[in-house]
C-alpha cells in the first residue's frame, strides 16, 4: 500500500531547520576530513624528507645540532650575579637506532699528519698557531662520532724510502705532507671497516661544526649521483677552463672501493717516480720544498690515470718521458694542462650546480659559489676573491675552508665556546719540546698515532 501524499508532506519551518543542522553536520564532516588530509600531507611530507635516500636527517637533526653549538647561556655565582663567563649549553649525542629502510649510517674516519723530516735529529715544533686547526678537526670527530688520527708515524716501509736513508733518490718523500699516501692506504684496508676517508690537513679546519659529513653525501645522493668515489675541494680557478680540474691537495674525501685503492696506489707509483729520472729535476729538493715534488701533482695524475683505467669508455690516460729522463710536459703550466685538459676531454664537469654533473662521474671538484654549502673545502685564495667580489660576504656557507692564519670569528667563537677545555669543552693540545711529541684528546680519548703505536686497531675508538 502506497503512502498518501498527506504523510509526504511536512512543515516548511521544521523542514528548513532540518535542512540547517545537516548542512552543519556536513561542514563539521568537511572540517574533520579536511583536517586529517592535511595532517596526513604533512606528515607524509616529514616522513620523505627524514627517509629519503638516506640523508643525514635519518642521523643527526641538524637545526638542533646547529642551535645547539651557537646557545651559550652566562654563568652566575651563588648568589645568582652573572659572573660574565660564557658557558656553551651542552646537548649529549645518542646513538640513534637504525630505522627499516633508511641506509646505513656510513662509517667516517679522519686523518691529519705532521711528520717530521729524517734529517732533523730534534723533531721542529709545530707552530702553535695550528693548534685551534687541531682542537677544531678533533673536536669535530668527537662530536659526531668519526675516527679522528693525528698520525706522527713513518708512513714509508724501508724498501722505498726508510727513515735512516741519506741518499738523494726519492729524497722529497722526506717532506711530510708525501706520507699521507701509504697512511691512507693503511686506513683503506678493508678490515678496518670504513666507508670513507678524509684527509685534512694540519691547516684545514670546518667553518661549520654543525653540519656533518653526511650531509655533504647526501647532497651528491639527491642529485642521483651514486658513483661518487672522491671528492677533491675548490681551489678557486676558472670555470670551463683546463685549470678548473687542478686544486690544492689539502683535503680530499676517498670512499674505500677499488677506485678509492686504486687511486691511491697511482699516487704510490708516482711518488717513486714514473721516468728514470724521477718525475721533475731533483735539484735543491733534498735541502728545500718545491712544489714539483710535492704529492699533489701526484694526485692529480693518480686521479687522472685512475679514471682511464677504471672507465673503459675513456681514452688513455699517458705522460711521457723526455730525453732528460723527467716528466714531459715539464713544469706546472703544460702539465697541468695535459691533466686538466685529458678531464675537460673526456666531458667531466665541474659546477657547484649538481644537476650538471654527469651521473656516472666518479670525481667531484667541489665548486663552492657564496651563501651555498657546496662540497668539503675551500682554498683561502678562492675565498679571498669572493670578499673582493662583495665587500658584504664572510664566508657565510663555507663548510671547511684551507686557512693558515686569521681565523674567522665565528670559528674562534665555536673553537673557544664549544671545544676547548678552558671554556667548557674537552679538547685539547700539547706538545713535549723534550720529545717532539704531541698530546691531542677529547674526552681523554687520544687522536695520536706515535711510532710506538704498532696496531693500529687499538687506537680505534
Amino acid at each position: 500500500m502506497q503512502p498518501s501524499h498527506d504523510h509526504m508532506i511536512h512543515d516548511p519551518q521544521s523542514c528548513n531547520n532540518s535542512t540547517k543542522d545537516m548542512a552543519k553536520r556536513r561542514g563539521a564532516v568537511f572540517i574533520v576530513l579536511a583536517s586529517f588530509f592535511l595532517l596526513g600531507v604533512i606528515v607524509s611530507d616529514v616522513t620523505f624528507s627524514r627517509h629519503q635516500s638516506g640523508t643525514f636527517k635519518d642521523w643527526f637533526n641538524e637545526d638542533d645540532v646547529r642551535r645547539t653549538l651557537k646557545a651559550t647561556t652566562v654563568a652566575k655565582d651563588e648568589a645568582g650575579n652573572k659572573t660574565g663567563t660564557i658557558v656553551p649549553i651542552q646537548i649529549a649525542k645518542t646513538d640513534q637506532p637504525q630505522r627499516p629502510g633508511t641506509t646505513k649510517k656510513p662509517r667516517i674516519a679522519i686523518l691529519s699528519n705532521f711528520v717530521t723530516k729524517q734529517r732533523t735529529q730534534d723533531a721542529p715544533p709545530m707552530d702553535s698557531e695550528f693548534f685551534p686547526h687541531l682542537i677544531n678537526k678533533a673536536c669535530y670527530a668527537d662530536y659526531w662520532g668519526y675516527d679522528y688520527f693525528f698520525n706522527m708515524r713513518w708512513g714509508f716501509p724501508d724498501h722505498i724510502r726508510s727513515r735512516n736513508d741519506t741518499s738523494e733518490r726519492l729524497c722529497f718523500l722526506d717532506w711530510g705532507h708525501w706520507h699521507r699516501v701509504p697512511q691512507l692506504l693503511e686506513l683503506l684496508d678493508k678490515k678496518h671497516g670504513y666507508d670513507w676517508i678524509l684527509w685534512a690537513d694540519v691547516d684545514y679546519l670546518f667553518a661549520d661544526l654543525a653540519v656533518p659529513l653526511e650531509t655533504i653525501l647526501a647532497d651528491l645522493d639527491q642529485h642521483h649521483l651514486t658513483n661518487v668515489q672522491v671528492i677533491v675541494p675548490e681551489d678557486g680557478h676558472a670555470k670551463d677552463s683546463q685549470f678548473q680540474f687542478l686544486f690544492s691537495s689539502f683535503a680530499i674525501l676517498i670512499r674505500n672501493s677499488d677506485f678509492g685503492r686504486k687511486m691511491l696506489g697511482n699516487w704510490m707509483t708516482y711518488g717513486q717516480g714514473l721516468c728514470p729520472n724521477g718525475n721533475f729535476d731533483r735539484v735543491g729538493a733534498c735541502k728545500k720544498y718545491n712544489w714539483i715534488h710535492a704529492d699533489q701533482n701526484g694526485l692529480w695524475y693518480a686521479l687522472a690515470k685512475t679514471y682511464s683505467d677504471m672507465t673503459p669508455s675513456s681514452e688513455n690516460f699517458t705522460v711521457q718521458c723526455g730525453d732528460n729522463g723527467h716528466l714531459q710536459p715539464h713544469g706546472f703550466p703544460r702539465y697541468g694542462r695535459h691533466v686538466g685538459g685529458y678531464f675537460q676531454k673526456q666531458g667531466l664537469v665541474v659546477s657547484s650546480n649538481y644537476s650538471e654533473v654527469p651521473a656516472d662521474q666518479p670525481i667531484i671538484w667541489s665548486k663552492f659559489a657564496p651563501y651555498t654549502r657546496v662540497g668539503i673545502g675551500i682554498n683561502s685564495n678562492a675565498l679571498d676573491k669572493f670578499r673582493k667580489e662583495d665587500s658584504n660576504y664572510h664566508g657565510e656557507g663555507v663548510f671547511a675552508m684551507h686557512l693558515k692564519k686569521d681565523l674567522p670569528a665565528s670559528v674562534r667563537e665555536t673553537n673557544r665556546n664549544y671545544c676547548m677545555v678552558p671554556h667548557g669543552g674537552d679538547c685539547r693540545v700539547g706538545y713535549n719540546t723534550s720529545d717532539g711529541q704531541f698530546d691531542l684528546t677529547c674526552h681523554n680519548h687520544s687522536f695520536v698515532l706515535r711510532e710506538s703505536t704498532t696496531v693500529l686497531e687499538g687506537t680505534l675508538k
